[in-house]
């Protein structure tokens, strides 16, 4: 039996809420829990499905690296909060068009417990491939998917209060049985084709009826324009939110976060992502499909940018993500140009726009794009960005840079690298775990199954532009099945080259079991000291 005291928040659910359907808006009445509770309380619910809706969500402006930018639909939003838990109680959430979970921006001393994370439709649109010919290929969509329609060459998916379409721009094309990412373009879609990290597929659409489409190519003279890559009878998903929108949880310039005993059903977009933020653990988050779906994230489970203090991973498991399990890094910002103890820095990556990975008495190493060679190091004073060019900021420094700092160098945060403990995991279905930055690291106790990589340490100083100098990291106890190797290395050498630089410091790989392991178990190019026992 509920509780009188539930008894009456139902009332007032049922009472004067916008109704989509026969589904009641929960966003309004949960934000009003949620600010009622003081800092130091809990906001227990009673378990139960709710729906939330971007109506009444709290519009606030994010800027997740590796993600989109822009203002979100935030259903819990936690700003300057301290010591606040929500329990969910057991529940499910259902979130509904572009709404944004959990957001939170200088806060400590967070949790998050108990409830499943679920969306309206499935951000994958599922197909099989039935036919290959010259000038065409014929696909058949999967029972269940969202509405769809082609208009004026144009594949058009109707989804839960908002449209995806071709003419704006690429869809991504995944393969679910092997990592073959591509893309899908009509005449008329938008953006850079040279910029894509990817080949596309160059088509026009045609509606047959029955959930088939008939794709024929139209010529596309492009370098990267390809055919289709995909064999007759391969299944493969159309991701819906390549663009990265959203996030389950978002946490910025935040300290003693804990998430814990949550699973992700499916959604668009991370489950996770934390930046300048530090001492989080994350314990038993499961990230698992529906039945008879195949993606439960449609980019990284987990991704921490330029974190702190400690980060746990543990007893977590899952997978069918269709980018890394766990991604840990920092980003690098280029030098503009430098005026005394001013430096002007610029994100190159699309997707690092609006952040800025410095705080005040942060140290600086500028180093240069291909040999990442030492050039100089400074003290942040302070962060301006520059509001007319949000890719930009101006660094004030501790003192004069020397003329060793110039156009070009790249910047890297010191100071922002977290010691990460990964153990007792169960990884499986998943692209890889990228994981580098000079904080300590052990990896011990893990099942890494299906990957394409068990564990990934690069520094990215090209394309991505991710830091990531790797100082001590510990691999042992694990357990790598039906699985890629690890590598660790550095973006632009291969590893013979004359001059090729170390930077990376000591990689240990102890007491790990290796079954059918795909290529070598393991690889290692610019590490000082990398041992195997």
């Amino acid at each position: 039996m509920r509780s009188g005291c539930w008894l009456l928040f139902a009332v007032t659910v049922l009472s004067g809420v916008l109704v989509h359907g026969a589904e009641i808006d929960s966003t309004p009445q949960m934000q009003a829990r949620l600010a009622s509770v003081p800092d130091g309380g809990t906001l227990k619910i009673e378990k139960g499905v709710y729906h939330f809706f971007g109506d009444h969500a709290k519009m606030m402006w994010l800027d997740p690296s590796n993600n989109q930018s822009g203002e979100k639909q935030v259903v819990f939003p936690l700003v300057g909060r301290h010591n606040v838990t929500i329990d969910g109680g057991g529940s499910t959430f259902v979130f509904h068009g572009r709404t944004f979970p959990f957001a939170a921006t200088n806060c400590t001393g967070l949790a998050f417990r108990n409830f499943t994370v679920t969306t309206r439709y499935p951000s994958c649109v599922g197909f099989t491939v039935l036919e290959k010919m010259e000038n065409h290929f014929k696909i058949k969509f999967d029972d269940g998917v969202c509405p769809y329609v082609v208009e004026n060459g144009n594949l058009v998916f109707r989804l839960d209060g908002y449209e995806v379409r071709t003419v704006d721009g690429r869809l991504s094309l995944h393969s679910l049985d092997r990592l073959a990412i591509f893309y899908l373009m009509t005449p008329d879609s938008k953006g850079d084709k040279s910029e894509f990290p990817s080949t596309f597929v160059g088509v026009t659409p045609q509606d047959l009826g029955n959930g088939v489409v008939m794709f024929t190519y139209y010529g596309d003279k492009h370098p990267k324009s390809v055919k289709l890559p995909y064999n007759v009878g391969e299944k493969v998903v159309v991701n819906l939110e390549e663009k990265r929108y959203r996030d389950v949880f978002f946490f910025e310039d935040c300290e003693n976060v804990v998430v814990e005993d949550v699973a992700i059903d499916r959604f668009g977009g991370m489950g996770m992502v934390g930046q300048r933020s530090g001492n989080i653990r994350v314990q038993r988050l499961t990230a698992d499909p529906p039945k008879g779906e195949r993606v439960s994230l449609t980019a990284d489970i987990v991704q921490f940018i330029n974190c702190f203090g400690k980060i746990d991973i543990l007893d977590c498991a899952g997978g069918f993500s269709l980018d890394d399990w766990i991604n840990i890094h920092g980003n690098y910002l280029r030098v503009e140009r430098v005026e005394g103890n001013k430096v002007h820095l610029r994100a190159k990556h699309l997707s690092h726009q609006g952040f800025f990975p410095y705080r005040s008495g942060d140290t600086l190493e500028f180093v240069t794009a291909h040999e990442r060679a030492l050039q100089a190091t400074a003290k942040v004073v302070s962060v301006v960005p520059d509001p007319a060019d949000r890719f930009c900021c101006t660094v004030l420094v501790d003192g004069t840079l020397p003329s060793t700092v110039k156009e070009g160098l790249l910047v890297e945060n010191a100071t922002l690298n977290p010691d990460v403990t990964i153990r007792g995991n169960h990884f499986h279905d998943y692209p890889n775990l990228r994981l580098s930055g000079r904080g300590r690291y052990l990896v011990e106790d893990n099942r890494f199954v299906r990957g394409y990589s068990a564990v990934i340490g690069m520094d990215l100083a090209d394309y991505w532009y991710e830091s990531g100098r790797i100082s001590d990291m510990t691999i042992r106890g694990n357990t790598i099945e039906d699985c890629g190797g690890m590598k660790f290395g550095l973006s632009g050498w291969q590893g013979n080259e004359p001059g090729l630089p170390k930077i990376h410091g000591r990689v240990l790989l102890e007491n790990n079991v290796f079954k059918n392991v795909h290529g070598g178990k393991w690889s290692s190019v610019g590490v000082k000291e990398f041992l195997v026992r």
